[in-house]
C-alpha cells in the first residue's frame, strides 16, 4: 500500500468509513467542544488524538502531501497537535497548526521574562521613609519624639535594601536582554542619577562654610570620594562632624556596592544566589566577631563590611523574582492584602523595640545586630515582595498615594539638603525655633521641601533624561 498524503490508499477506498468519520466530526463542532479538549476518533486505522485544527482538515478531507510534515522521530513537536498512525513505523505526521506554532508553544513552556516596571507604591515607601529619618535628626520636635519612639534608624536599612533591589533588577533586565551587561554604561548612569546633585550639595556647603569663616576645604574632598562611611568606621578624623556632610556616610556604603557589585553580577551571573547568600553569612559571622572583640557600634553601624548584607538581601530579592516560579510561590504566599498588613505591622513592632544601635552592653549590641536586625531584613524583604506582587492591597495603597509617591522621588535631594537647610535656619532663627515649636517645625519641613524640589526639577531631573542614551 502507498503513502498519499498520510492516508493509505485503502483507506481511500473505504468511502463507507470515511463518510463515517466526517459525520463524527461534523457532530464534534456542532457541540461546540472545547478548543483545550483532546478528541478520540476512529478511523479505520486506528486511534488518532487530535486538536480541533486537525479534525477541520479531516472534516474537509485537505490531507494533502504539500499540506503535511511527515518529520521522523522529532520529539520537538507538541504531540497534542499531532496525526500519528500506528502503521508509520514512529514517523510523525505534523499538521499545519503545529507548523505555524512557535517554538515556545510547540515545546509547551511559557515566557518567563523578567520585565522590571514602575511600582509607586516604593516611591512612596521611600516617601514616608525620608520623612522618618528627618524626625530622627531632630528637624522639628514633634516628628522627634514620633521618630525617635519608633526607632526610625532603621529606615536606612530599608533604603539599602530597595537600592539593592533596584540596581540588581535593572542588571538582570539588560542581562537578559542584551546577553551581557555593559559596566560603562551602568557606571554613566549611576553617576547621571547621583553625582550631580550631590556636588551641587557639597558646593554649598563649602560657601556656608567659607561665609562663617571656616577655609579649611580638604574634608569636602575626601567626602566628594564617597568616604564618609569609612571615615566614620575606622575613626580616621577626616570630616569633622561640623562640616555637615556626616550623612553622606549612606551614599558611601552605597557607591562601594556599586563598585563590586555589577562586576560580581557580569562575571559569575550564574552563581549570583550563592554569591548573595555567601555574602550574607560572611558579613553576619564578620560582624558578630567584631562586636564580640569590642567593636563599637559606629563602626558597625557605618562600615561597609558590616552593612553590605542589606543591601544583598534586596538583590536576592530581585534575583529571586526573576524566576516565574519563585514569583508565583511568592505571589501566594505575599501577595495578599492580610498578609501585607500582618508583615507590616511586624515591621513596626519589631522596629519599636530595636533601641538605639549605641544603647546597651556588649550583649545587648550583639542580640541587636546579630538577632534582631537580620529578622527586620527579612520582614523589609516580605514588605518589599508583597508591594510589587499586590499592588491592589490596602497597604499598597497607602503606599501609593500622591503625596507619598512625590516625596519619594525627592527623597535623594530631601536627604542631601536636609541638615544645610536645618542648620541655616537655626543659625539664624535658634530662638523661634525653641519657642515656637509646631511654626518652627512646619516652616523647616516645608523650606527643606522647596529646597529638595528646586534640586530635583533644576539639576536632577536634566541629567535623568540622559539616562536613556545609556540604556
Amino acid at each position: 500500500m502507498s503513502l498519499i498524503g498520510g492516508v493509505t490508499a485503502y483507506e481511500m477506498q473505504n468511502v463507507d468509513a470515511l463518510t463515517h468519520l466526517r459525520k463524527l466530526a461534523n457532530e464534534f463542532h456542532s457541540c461546540n467542544a472545547r478548543v483545550s479538549q483532546k478528541f478520540l476518533s476512529f478511523s479505520i486505522y486506528g486511534f488518532v488524538w487530535t486538536s480541533p485544527p486537525t479534525i477541520s482538515r479531516i472534516n474537509s478531507f485537505e490531507l494533502s502531501p504539500e499540506r503535511q510534515l511527515i518529520v521522523s522521530n522529532d520529539k520537538s513537536i507538541d504531540s497534542s497537535m499531532m496525526l500519528v498512525s500506528p502503521g508509520l513505523s514512529g514517523q510523525v505526521v505534523a499538521t499545519e497548526a503545529t507548523k505555524a506554532a512557535p517554538p515556545e508553544q510547540q515545546k509547551g513552556t511559557t515566557n518567563s521574562e523578567y520585565t522590571l516596571g514602575y511600582i509607586p507604591a516604593l516611591d512612596g515607601l521611600r516617601g514616608i521613609s525620608v520623612m522618618l529619618i528627618l524626625g530622627y535628626h531632630d528637624i522639628g520636635h514633634y516628628t522627634s519624639v514620633f521618630s525617635h519612639w519608633l526607632n526610625a534608624w532603621f529606615t536606612v536599612d530599608m533604603f539599602f535594601l530597595i537600592s539593592g533591589y533596584l540596581i540588581t533588577s535593572i542588571l538582570v533586565k539588560e542581562e537578559r536582554k542584551t546577553g551581557s551587561i555593559s559596566l560603562k554604561n551602568f557606571y554613566v548612569r549611576r553617576w547621571l542619577r547621583i553625582a550631580p546633585a550631590y556636588y551641587v550639595c557639597i558646593g554649598a556647603a563649602i560657601v556656608w562654610c567659607m561665609m562663617g569663616g571656616n577655609h579649611h576645604l580638604k574634608p569636602f574632598a575626601y567626602a566628594a570620594m564617597y568616604l564618609t562611611n569609612l571615615d566614620l568606621a575606622f575613626g580616621w578624623n577626616l570630616i569633622p562632624l561640623k562640616y555637615g556632610v556626616s550623612h553622606f556616610w549612606t551614599l558611601g556604603v552605597e557607591e562601594q556596592f556599586y563598585l563590586v557589585w555589577p562586576n560580581l553580577m557580569k562575571w559569575a551571573n550564574k552563581h549570583l544566589v550563592k554569591i548573595v547568600a555567601a555574602v550574607i553569612g560572611a558579613v553576619y559571622l564578620w560582624r558578630g566577631y567584631l562586636i564580640a572583640n569590642g567593636a563599637d557600634w559606629i563602626r558597625i553601624y557605618h562600615g561597609f563590611d558590616t552593612r553590605v548584607d542589606t543591601l544583598m538581601y534586596g538583590s536576592l530579592i530581585a534575583i529571586a523574582l526573576a524566576n516565574q516560579k519563585v514569583r508565583d510561590v511568592a505571589r501566594k504566599v505575599v501577595g495578599n492584602g492580610w498578609v501585607q498588613m500582618l508583615i507590616l505591622w511586624l515591621v513596626l513592632q519589631t522596629c519599636v523595640g530595636l533601641g538605639h544601635p549605641g544603647d546597651g552592653t556588649k550583649d545587648s549590641q550583639f542580640y541587636l545586630w546579630q538577632a534582631k536586625m537580620p529578622f527586620v531584613h527579612i520582614l523589609f524583604s516580605s514588605l518589599i515582595m508583597s508591594l510589587m506582587l499586590a499592588p491592589k492591597a490596602v497597604a499598597s495603597l497607602f503606599f501609593s498615594n500622591p503625596i507619598a509617591v512625590w516625596l519619594g522621588k525627592l527623597s535623594y535631594a530631601i536627604y542631601l539638603w536636609h541638615p544645610l537647610v536645618h542648620t541655616t535656619y537655626c543659625s539664624y532663627y535658634w530662638t523661634y525655633f525653641n519657642t515656637h515649636k509646631l511654626e518652627a517645625e512646619l516652616i523647616q519641613y516645608g523650606l527643606i521641601i522647596a529646597v529638595a524640589a528646586a534640586s530635583y526639577y533644576l539639576i536632577e531631573k536634566p541629567f535623568l533624561k540622559l539616562k536613556s542614551k545609556f540604556a
